[in-house]
């Protein structure tokens, strides 16, 4: 529970830090400088979620399938969600190359 809320506190203060940023480049019109913020502090919060992802599953793997449901079918759905976003990710990423 405290691993997950310290990610939770990291990733919502890289939200907040990333704010001014993006208000004062918009209001500036410097598009490119917002564009290029935005992929590092999406890139930062990515890693840092996996990795405290990691961390759950690799430390309570059963606490972890337990909060967020029972059984197969959960497992499933969660590696199908899973899968769904990296291929997202991935697709997006070769668009932008």
């Amino acid at each position: 529970m405290r691993i997950g809320s310290l990610a939770f506190m990291l990733v919502h203060g890289l939200a907040l830090g990333y704010q001014p940023l993006a208000g004062y480049c918009y209001g500036a019109k410097l598009f490119g400088r917002l564009k290029e913020g935005f992929k590092v502090t999406i890139t930062i919060g990515t890693v840092l979620s996996a990795l405290f992802a990691a961390i759950g599953l690799t430390l309570a793997p059963q606490a972890v399938f337990q909060a967020l449901g029972k059984g197969l079918e959960s497992m499933l759905s969660i590696l199908l969600a899973v899968t769904l976003f990296t291929r997202l990710m991935r697709k997006q990423q070769m668009e932008a190359s």
